[in-house]
């Protein structure tokens, strides 16, 4: 499948996505050609389809990694989480702990956008740790000139 645009197409991406062993996705397309619409469509669909063992779909902008120190995709997740949602630091969902426990636990399945927009020397560096994070569902978005290096393992 090639091009989506259709309900039943954003269905038939769900449930391939769904079918994949990794459940890894790398959606590419140039500049303005609709990978973060349809990253949202395939979110709002794992969303609307989502089981209660399923990581709930959460689309971060990539673009705030900081590649001049190491951490793990999941600490990164965990910091944009408490970040874009303090809430989840509150005590009755667990104190400042929650969101770290939440992506340590295959709780969020991370939706990577701005992947092509980084530097190449970043680029490169998320790319590497996603590529090597914990066997965790995961969706990336990339330029077609650009995936080669989020595709290796």
């Amino acid at each position: 499948m090639s091009k989506f645009g259709t309900a039943d197409d954003i269905r038939a991406l769900t449930a391939r996505f769904r079918g994949l062993r990794s459940r890894r996705l790398i959606i590419t397309g140039g500049p303005g050609t609709g990978k973060t619409t349809l990253a949202l469509q395939l979110l709002l669909a794992l969303l609307a389809t989502r089981g209660s063992d399923e990581p709930v779909p959460v689309m971060l902008s990539i673009a705030g990694w900081d590649t001049t120190r190491p951490h793990r995709l999941e600490e990164w997740v965990a910091a944009r989480l408490a970040t874009i949602y303090p809430t989840l630091r509150a005590f009755e969902y667990g104190g400042d702990a929650a969101p770290a426990m939440l992506a340590a636990h295959g709780h969020i399945l991370p939706i990577l956008d701005g992947l092509d927009e980084l530097p190449a020397p970043a680029r490169a560096c998320s790319a590497k740790e996603a590529a090597s994070a914990s066997p965790r569902p995961q969706a990336a978005l990339a330029n077609p000139t650009k995936p080669a290096a989020l595709a290796k393992k």
